[in-house]
This record gives structure tokens, C-alpha cells and sequence, in this order.
């Protein structure tokens, strides 16, 4: 059964003595027995470059012994480099060679390894150490491996990570070049396009120009990595979807007052969304008409437009009665967020004014009721001349006095006479004014009738 021990030689710098696995071992009692004419003499040889990974062997073939003498041990020790067995710990054998890494140990890592032998005979005499070097090629290339996040808020501060990129070879990635590649439709950013930015941190913050946030869009990003040997690796790529997480903001304008005749139009243009998308789609909604018709919307059904403006139509064009009309706007951004609902209420009021038209009688009695007709006065659909204002203006006699007016909810009114008070002879001027039912008056019109001298 092969024998494990460790024998410490002598002093507080000396190395440690590892017995090797799997070979028989002879430890004799003088270890460092003093070198002597007779000493054995020491052979190393080992392979000037091997890859990392790749067995190595450390050969003392070449070594022997006095006449008379017999070798029956071999010290190896690891002088430098990292990896494989700790640097200044001595393996010991019976055989000749020792095959690196020995088991348990990991590879030797890539650069320069130096190491040590000396060889003992069954006499306790010590060979002078002879020492030789190893270069441990790393030839493979490294993984690059980049990690981002598959969405971003245009918000966000985008995070590319290189950090699992790994060397098969041995050895450690040292360098990172990031490209920007592609950006369909995203910006404004610090990166130009197609231009390495090569760091030793395995990550890197993409900047954001001013610090605005992104347009959504796709980005895509391109990682390359180089080892300490100079290897350099395939090119992998990450995409990078900028979303537009933010729900837009509807803003609907509209006419206070609108007159029957007018035509609505409603204007969601000053609607925008804070998350840097674009709104794409409006959706108009009457939810009340109070009093108002005829329209061609039916009640609570929505209508989508990509416009930022809807014209209401009205039913065969006919004129809307007044009233209050209460639509609803919701807006939709370019990644699908949907605003929270405005709503903008808009009264129809007749604003246009009546005509007013007076007639009198052709023959007049000065003793009898003189009677003035507004009926021909005129108001435009749908409002209607609810009142009328006649003023005196000339003449004299009778019993209205001059510039009195007399309101009436008909179209005719009597000028008083009898004949304790007749109209006087001469010309007898009067004035009328119509006011419709929104409180429209129009522009004074005059009427006059002669009362001829007996």
C-alpha cells in the first residue's frame, strides 16, 4: 500500500517534505546528510513550453551515484508559478520522474514555473540541487459572456456585465470592449455607434446623453474579451428592449360654449407620455348629453382614432339643441400603457342673435288701439324669440310716454288711445328689440305709422 507521510527538514525556511502518492518511498533517518566527494550527482530535465491543461513530466533519469552507491530518493520542489502543488513543498520518490499535476493538485497555471531536484543515495549522501524551468502556454481562447437586462425602463441606467466570462485555458480575462451595434430607434446615448470602449472592469454603465431618458427601441450591445495571453475571444451580442413603462397622460381640449350650428371639435394634441414614448392611439367616449342632440355618437361607445382631434358629428348636420355634452378621452403610448381616463364638459348655447321685424296698420283711428306685430321676427335653429322690447320713440298723445318700453311674451302689442286720449296727428315712431331663449337680443328695428290731421 503506497505511504503518505510529510517529514519536515530542519530549520524555520525549510520546505515542507510531501511524500508522493503511489510510490514507494524510502525515508531514512539523515535526510540532509552532508555532500561528500562521493556525492550522488542531480539530472533535471522538463518540457521548455506545454500547454496549460497537458501533463508534465519532470524527468531525473539522467542522475546517478557514486561507484558503490545506489540512488533510492528524489526530491522535487516547486520553486515558482502558481498552481499545481505550493510553491516551496518537496515531493519525495523512489522513482526517477514525477508526472505534474500530481493528484489532488490542480493544473499548473499559465506563465513560468521553475523547479528543483535533488537526489539521495542508500548512504545518506545529498546531491547539490539542480533546478529547471517549465513555460505553461495558455493557447485557448477565452468565453466571452455578456449579461444585461432583457427590458429597461427608458428611465433606467443600463448595466452591461462581462463578469462571467471565463478563460478554458487557464488563465484570467483581462480586458472587456463593448460596442453598440445597433439602436433601432433608441437614444439620445453617450456610445457612437461601432466604436469599441475597451475596460479592465467586467462591467460597464452605458450613458445616457444628458442624462435624458431613452426613446424606446432596441438596443444591442457586442462584448469581446482577452486573456492575460493575448487570446482573444469570439464576439457574443445581448439585446436590450427599451419599454416604455410609464402609462401617457391624456389631455383634452375642447370649447367652453359651442354654438348650435358650430361644429365640436375635440383636441387630445397636448397629450404626452413622461416615459419618452409617443401617444399612438385616442379613445373619445360621450358619456352625457344633457338636453343636447341630435348627435351621431351613441352614448358610452368609444371611438379610436390615430388623430389627435375627433370632429363630432352631428345627426344629418341638423343644428344641436343647447345643453351640456361631457366627453372622455384615454390615450395609448407606443408600448401599450394606457392613461388614466379626462374627462371636458361643453355647453351649447344659442349665441346667435334673432331678427327683429315689426309691421303697423296702414289706417289708423286716432280714438282706437293702434296694435304692432313682431311676429315676423326670426330666430335661427333651434332657438326660438321668447320676449319682445318695444320703446316709444315720436309722437304724441295716447297713453305710452315717450322712450317708456313695455315687454311682452307675444309678438303683438297695443298702442293705447281713446277718446279721452287720442293719438295725436303726425308720425308715431317705435322701436323693437327680440330676445330669444338663450338671452340673444337683436339689433333694434323700427316701425312708424302716421295719423293724418282731420
Amino acid at each position: 500500500m503506497a505511504t503518505r507521510r510529510v517529514v519536515p527538514a530542519s530549520g524555520p525556511r525549510a520546505p515542507r517534505l510531501r511524500v508522493a502518492p503511489a510510490w514507494t518511498v524510502i525515508v531514512a533517518a539523515a535526510l540532509a546528510g552532508p555532500v561528500s566527494a562521493q556525492a550522488p550527482r542531480a539530472t533535471l530535465t522538463a518540457p521548455a513550453e506545454v500547454d496549460w491543461g497537458a501533463t508534465v513530466r519532470l524527468e531525473g533519469r539522467g542522475s546517478a551515484a557514486a561507484a558503490g552507491a545506489a540512488l533510492i530518493r528524489f526530491e522535487w520542489t516547486h520553486l515558482s508559478g502558481t498552481g499545481g502543488m505550493p510553491v516551496g513543498e518537496v515531493v519525495a520518490t523512489d522513482q526517477p520522474a514525477l508526472l505534474l499535476p500530481l493528484d489532488g493538485y490542480p493544473p499548473l497555471d499559465p506563465g513560468v514555473h521553475a523547479f528543483r531536484l535533488r537526489v539521495l543515495d542508500d548512504q545518506g549522501r545529498a546531491s547539490p540541487p539542480v533546478e529547471s524551468q517549465v513555460i505553461v502556454m495558455d493557447t485557448q481562447a477565452p468565453t466571452a459572456v455578456l449579461q444585461a437586462p432583457d427590458r429597461l425602463d427608458p428611465t433606467e441606467v443600463l448595466v452591461l456585465d462581462g463578469t462571467a466570462s471565463y478563460d478554458p485555458g487557464g488563465g484570467s480575462v483581462e480586458r472587456f470592449e463593448w460596442t453598440l451595434v445597433d439602436a433601432q430607434g433608441v437614444g439620445p446615448l453617450n456610445t457612437p455607434m461601432n466604436q469599441p470602449v475597451e475596460t479592465v472592469a467586467p462591467t460597464w454603465t452605458v450613458e445616457r446623453l444628458d442624462g435624458a431618458p431613452l426613446a424606446p427601441g432596441r438596443l444591442t450591445y457586442r462584448l469581446e474579451v482577452t486573456d492575460a495571453s493575448g487570446n482573444r475571444s469570439a464576439p457574443t451580442q445581448v439585446q436590450v428592449i427599451v419599454m416604455d413603462t410609464q402609462a401617457p397622460t391624456a389631455v383634452l381640449q375642447a370649447p367652453d360654449r359651442l354654438d348650435p350650428t358650430e361644429v365640436l371639435v375635440l383636441d387630445g394634441s397636448a397629450s404626452y407620455d413622461p416615459g419618452g414614448g409617443s401617444v399612438e392611439r385616442f379613445e373619445w367616449t360621450l358619456v352625457d348629453a344633457q338636453g343636447v342632440g341630435p348627435l351621431n355618437t351613441p352614448m358610452n361607445q368609444p371611438v379610436e382614432t390615430v388623430a389627435p382631434s375627433w370632429t363630432v358629428e352631428r345627426l344629418d348636420g341638423d343644428p344641436l339643441a343647447p345643453g351640456r355634452l361631457t366627453y372622455r378621452l384615454e390615450v395609448t403610448d407606443a408600448s401599450g400603457n394606457r392613461s388614466a381616463p379626462t374627462q371636458v364638459q361643453v355647453f351649447v348655447v344659442d349665441t346667435q342673435a334673432p331678427t327683429a321685424s315689426a309691421t303697423a296698420p296702414r289706417r289708423i283711428v286716432p280714438t282706437e288701439p293702434v296694435t304692432l306685430d313682431g311676429g315676423r321676427s326670426s330666430d335661427a335653429a333651434p332657438g326660438r324669440v321668447v320676449r319682445w322690447h318695444w320703446v316709444r320713440r315720436a309722437g304724441e298723445g295716447g297713453g305710452w310716454r315717450i322712450g317708456a318700453t313695455r315687454t311682452t311674451d307675444r309678438p303683438t302689442v297695443d298702442v293705447p288711445a281713446d277718446r279721452r286720449r287720442p293719438l295725436l296727428p303726425g308720425t308715431h315712431v317705435f322701436e323693437l328689440v327680440v330676445e330669444d331663449a338663450a338671452g340673444n337680443r337683436s339689433r333694434p328695428v323700427r316701425v312708424s305709422f302716421d295719423v293724418p290731421r282731420r
